[in-house]
């Protein structure tokens, strides 16, 4: 996407270096830069917030073009590293003028600490290592251009650069493994450490039944999502997110039923995260449940106020990765304990004449089903990927393989917890497969199981708080912001006090020529 797409054409780079020296066009060239970085951040985040309205995007969008237009900071302020991994985003803003690019190098060395080494990509995009911008930084200021370079780094800086790396590496992904990769993210959950509690009723393996022939159902499921999504022109063109692909094919209605189910699964899955949260730490550390629910209420409202969870893609991977990893550890020393009568343990109804227990079957079936339900994370998912593969492909066999991951990484957690624990002793249990894991166990069931609880019920508390607070605030009503249109040269805007006394203000809009002009009078 060129600058001028992206900002609507208001500015573009030739007008901004018409005039002015080469400090001040350096300035205004690391502002666009700054503000391009900013933006593409802000983008990397909406791609793993399992929401998304329509309202949230555009008043975030307009928030970073209202900051661009009245030459504001951004509203995330990027770092160094964030320059570094988005610099073959911004490369052509930089004008191929050996003068600017060596006093952009210098506005850069004085605002940002950076070593040479640790910034190639800068060095390219400003084309540092060319001799005729390295000649011109000596005119300029009397001095070799590598005293912009620092000489060497904290270890701070040196862990940020090498999160900066790997998180750089983590969003270049091939398109398959990113939908890949977001979307198991996304779809293996909390959720995991239920599910033990509700198949032990019916016996491991019959659970195992259950499970494939639920996932197999949602993998066709979540690629025809795919396919839908994929077919979205508000989708596929960066302006729309599940809502709006849900109003475009269904209408309004099929919107409002998606909200209220949304509304209705967030609450009740908000209130299993502040059960099993707490539950699990309570077991681990002995601090009443109480104080663990208020902890977590704590952090989600002051998550509330930023409106953001502020997780990257590269986050959310990386997370996801290490829950993956501790599911399949926990389930590893799960399988030492496994007992044969546990394993084959079966009580399924009217199997052999047994009864049919109708709240068995609902906490089998929900369960099982929220286990599977990552289909929100597509149309978001779609945005990153679509803009590499536009064919689709990868986004369809990407979401359809983590479906497939998440019903084995399910099936091996089962078998082992299962097996390992005695079916009226898992039965009974009112929050996570945890507890009675570590009381066979020990302690080390506690240490990992509390990791991937602050990693998976933490963060998923603070998401699903953050979409009900949005559903919510849509459907509140909000002042309007009028739009008023000034004919060229011959209308006026007049403002002044409610009294009518005082300082009046107007402002008229003189035309667009190779500036905005706006005369205050």
């Amino acid at each position: 996407m060129s600058f001028d797409d992206e900002f609507g054409g208001l500015i573009d780079r030739e007008s901004v270096l018409a005039g002015g020296v080469p400090a001040k066009r350096a300035n205004t060239v690391l502002f666009l830069i700054e503000n391009r970085t900013a933006h593409l951040m802000s983008r990397s985040r909406q791609a793993v917030e399992p929401f998304l309205s329509q309202e949230t995007v555009e008043n975030r969008d307009l928030a970073f073009l209202e900051a661009f237009a009245q030459g504001d900071e951004p509203p995330l302020r990027p770092k160094i590293q964030d320059l570094e991994r988005y610099a073959p985003q911004w490369t052509s803003l930089i004008p191929r003028n050996p003068r600017i690019q060596a006093a952009i190098a210098h506005r850069l060395g004085e605002k940002y600490e950076v070593t040479r080494d640790a910034a190639p990509d800068i060095r390219e995009a400003l084309g540092l290592d060319d001799e005729a911008v390295q000649q011109s930084y000596q005119r300029l200021y009397r001095q070799p251009l590598e005293g912009i370079f620092a000489e060497r780094t904290t270890s701070g800086d040196r862990l940020r650069w090498a999160w900066a790396s790997l998180a750089g590496w983590l969003e270049n992904l091939p398109p398959f493994w990113t939908a890949y990769s977001l979307t198991l993210t996304e779809t293996m959950g909390m959720t995991i450490l239920a599910l033990p509690i509700a198949l032990a009723g019916i016996g491991p393996l019959p659970g195992l039944v259950l499970l494939v022939a639920f996932g197999l159902v949602n993998v066709l499921t979540i690629a025809f999502v795919s396919e839908a999504v994929s077919r979205s022109g508000t989708i596929r063109y960066g302006s729309g997110f599940i809502g709006r692909v849900v109003n475009d094919y269904l209408g309004s209605t099929g919107s409002t039923i998606l909200s209220l189910g949304i509304f209705i699964l967030c609450f009740l899955v908000l209130q299993a995260f502040y059960l099993g949260f707490s539950s699990a730490l309570q077991g681990a550390t002995h601090v009443p449940a109480f104080l663990w629910i208020a902890l977590l209420f704590l952090v989600g409202v002051y998550f509330l106020r930023r409106e953001s969870l502020s997780a990257t893609v590269a986050f959310a991977l990386m997370v996801g990765a290490v829950n993956v990893v501790l599911i399949l550890i926990l389930s590893l020393v799960a399988f030492t304990h496994v007992k044969t009568a546990n394993l084959f343990h079966a009580d399924v109804p009217f199997l052999d004449g047994r009864p049919f227990d109708p709240k068995l079957l609902g906490l089998v079936f929900g369960v099982v089903l929220a286990a599977y339900f990552g289909h929100l994370s597509v149309s978001t998912c779609a945005r990153v990927v679509l803009q590499r593969d536009p064919s689709s492909r990868s986004l369809i066999w990407g979401t359809a393989a983590a479906q497939a991951t998440a019903i084995f990484l399910y099936c091996v957690f089962v078998l082992a917890v299962n097996g390992a624990i005695a079916p009226q002793v898992m039965s009974s249990q009112q929050g996570t497969a945890l507890v009675p894991l570590a009381a066979q166990i020990g302690p080390i069931i506690y240490l990992l199981g509390s990791v991937f609880i602050v990693l998976g019920m933490g963060m998923g508390s603070i998401q699903y708080s953050l979409v009900l607070f949005s559903l919510i605030r849509e459907r509140l009503p909000s002042a309007s912001r009028p739009v008023l249109v000034l004919p060229r040269r011959q209308g006026r805007l007049l403002f002044r006090g409610r009294r009518r006394t005082g300082l009046r203000l107007g402002i008229v809009y003189l035309g667009l020529s190779s500036t905005l002009a706006i005369h205050a009078a």
